[in-house]
């Protein structure tokens, strides 16, 4: 599951008002978003908030929406003939500016919406492309 957190920096509704929260693993030159694994039982929004806080210290400040569930190529199962990994998206609210790099993430920066829309390619790594163009 994964979490797109969006930051208001300006007025107005669209994508150039608002920056997002993304990361980096150790070794990466892509950015990903925060995400991760549900524990058990435990709710999916329920995860996805305690994901983001573990990875980034950041508190969603708002409803989650679920934008949708996709497959995506995980390493962990790339190769796997009968076994496909389905993230779940949500999308989230903060004012918070704070944001700092923990767990397994090694750095967290605030990207605006449009330039990591327009530069996908260059800024994000393929695994996350289709969910950055589904926020």
């Amino acid at each position: 599951m994964d979490i797109a957190l969006l930051r208001s920096v300006g007025i107005g509704g669209d994508n150039d008002s608002f920056e997002i929260l993304l990361g980096k693993k150790p070794g990466m030159t892509h950015w990903i978003l925060p995400g991760g694994f549900i524990d058990g039982r435990e709710e999916p929004e329920k995860a996805a908030r305690r994901e983001l806080f573990e990875e980034t210290g950041c508190v969603v400040e708002s409803d989650l929406k679920l934008l949708g569930a996709f497959i995506v190529d995980d390493w962990r199962t790339r190769g796997e003939t009968k076994v496909s990994n389905m993230t779940l998206l949500y999308k989230g609210y903060t004012m918070s500016a704070e944001a700092k790099a923990s767990d397994d993430l090694e750095v967290v920066c605030w990207f605006n919406l449009s330039t990591v829309k327009n530069q996908i390619s260059a800024l994000v790594h393929p695994i996350h492309h289709k969910l950055i163009e589904a926020i």
